[in-house]
């Protein structure tokens, strides 16, 4: 209850990534194959995932693994299904014991601004992508539940973020569907108890990776400012992060201060992590700076309004669809 045991070993088991071509899949993808896993990495780019194998392989402990990559289209209900069965075509058609979603991306943009696009972009890429991912393998794991042992529970295992949890300007595209996918994450925990399926959820902060240079290309000062000092850390030490989370049998999984407070605080009816007294901590802390940084985050975007309205002043916004 308070500190638990190490309940999760990925040697021998098979995982499938998805977003394994590059940032934080590619790392975990590394990272389970040299654990002794075979692993299957999906994304759209043939050509990415034709790298991304290489590099996966160069890790791997054993040249016996099995280490295949699929190209598929997530954001789509058939398109998961697709990618999930060539998955399981080296394995004989066993659905695999763990499936990682790692895919998403982010582009930052104040809302009245950004294209119609894009919202459904980020909204495709983030929480689509995680929904008919996890109801492609959530169904196989539960039509092939006697097969994995009592003791072995195959797991779904979603990526939030920090910003599941805390909401601010230039984020409206990306939040949202992050919180969509932590509230998917919440319900299926207990719904695929019937069957027998493990579910976590990890919400890492920034992360050192294409999709992170991406979003800083547009990203509004504005947002720049209330994220103030975070520092975005290298995918490899947040892949591991994540693992260990998953070895303590943890459902909210994350690594930082902000976030732990965030989490805890926002609990709900969530199980508490090994550490009770610290997730306990948390909540209490919790309460306590969550009105402070709220009233700060208003006070830095009232006192960016008059620049933000002088720039759309001067880009004719206002002079648009009167």
């Amino acid at each position: 209850m308070f500190f638990g045991k190490p309940k999760w070993d990925p040697r021998g088991t098979h995982c499938i990534v998805t977003g394994g071509s590059s940032g934080l899949g590619l790392e975990l993808s590394k990272i389970l194959v040299s654990r002794g896993a075979h692993v299957t990495i999906i994304a759209r780019n043939q050509v990415k995932l034709d790298e991304a194998l290489e590099s996966i392989k160069s890790s791997a402990s054993s040249p016996l693994l099995k280490i295949n990559a699929v190209s598929a289209d997530l954001s789509l209900a058939e398109g998961a299904r697709e990618g999930i069965r060539k998955a399981v075509v080296p394995f004989g058609g066993k659905m695999a014991d763990t499936v990682f979603m790692c895919a998403g991306m982010s582009l930052p943009g104040f809302f009245i601004e950004q294209d119609d696009a894009i919202l459904t972009q980020v909204m495709n890429a983030d929480y689509w992508t995680a929904c008919w991912t996890a109801k492609a393998s959530a169904r196989l794991m539960a039509k092939q539940h006697e097969r994995f042992p009592s003791d072995a529970r195959p797991k779904l295992v979603f990526v939030g973020s920090t910003l599941s949890f805390l909401n601010f300007a230039g984020y409206a595209c990306y939040c949202p569907p992050k919180a969509a996918i932590r509230s998917l994450a919440d319900t299926l925990r207990n719904e695929l108890q019937l069957f027998g399926i493990g579910v976590h959820c990890f919400f890492p902060g920034g992360i050192l990776s294409p999709g992170f240079e991406t979003e800083n290309i547009d990203k509004p000062q504005l947002t720049k400012d209330i994220e103030g000092s975070d520092v975005p850390l290298d995918p490899k030490l947040v892949a591991t992060y994540l693992l260990k989370g998953i070895a303590r049998n943890e459902y909210s999984i994350s690594y930082d201060f902000v976030t732990g407070l965030l989490r805890s605080s926002a609990r709900g009816i969530t199980p508490y992590n090994h550490n009770f007294l610290k997730d306990v901590g948390f909540s209490f802390l919790g309460m306590l700076f969550g009105p402070v940084w709220r009233r700060w985050s208003d006070y830095t975007v009232r006192e960016a309004r008059p620049a933000v309205l002088q720039r759309l002043k001067e880009e004719g916004f206002f002079e648009e669809d009167k």
